[in-house]
């Protein structure tokens, strides 16, 4: 069982790693924060099909292969219904504003408020301001272990599974594995 913290940092890489275009930076970084698979994700090959995958999972709706990382899509068969909206309450009540988040441009320039990315961040922000503040901790876990049940839970995993069919590269493999782990309850 991970600690605050530790959680904090898989919810940090699952999120960089959906909101980040791929490089030999997030690529090294990915390889710490999932050892499992250091190996391959630092193998000559692994950037341009790192790239490849970028662009057919999450830009190209004729790949073939395209699945954007939007809780709406995804639940909903929509672009920006309910999942979009009630992400978008959430980040607000809480202060959260995804737009100062490090992204690639092409996220930045099309925001939706139920990417999988803001979302994870959304509960690596409220984990991380427990650890900040004694006394709001039980409120704040509160609001992360809530958002995530609803927001995060349902689907991650889910999503997670397709992107492992669906990738080619160690990269995103090793992120589909890493959203099934965080879709797992957050601990009370």
């Amino acid at each position: 069982m991970e600690d605050a913290a530790g959680l904090a940092r898989l919810f940090d890489a699952g999120a960089a790693l959906l909101l980040k275009r791929p490089s030999h930076g997030l690529l090294e970084a990915a390889s710490l924060a999932l050892p499992c698979l250091a190996e391959p994700m630092l193998e000559p090959d692994a950037l341009p099909l790192a790239l490849e995958d970028w662009s057919d999972l999450f830009f190209s709706p004729r790949s073939g292969r395209y699945l954007p990382p939007l809780e709406s899509v995804f639940r909903e068969g929509r672009l920006g219904g309910e999942a979009a909206w009630s992400a978008r309450q959430a980040y607000e009540a809480a202060g959260f504003e995804p737009a100062r988040l490090d992204m690639d441009p092409l996220w930045r320039a099309i925001p939706h408020p139920d990417h999988l990315g803001f979302e994870l961040a959304f509960v690596s922000a409220l984990l991380r301001c427990a650890d900040d503040d004694a006394a709001g901790a039980a409120a704040l876990h509160a609001t992360a272990r809530a958002f995530h049940a609803e927001r995060i839970a349902p689907w991650a995993g889910a999503y997670g599974l397709r992107l492992g069919e669906a990738g080619r590269s160690p990269l995103y493999r090793a992120l589909a594995a890493l959203l099934q782990r965080l879709a797992a309850p957050l601990p009370g």
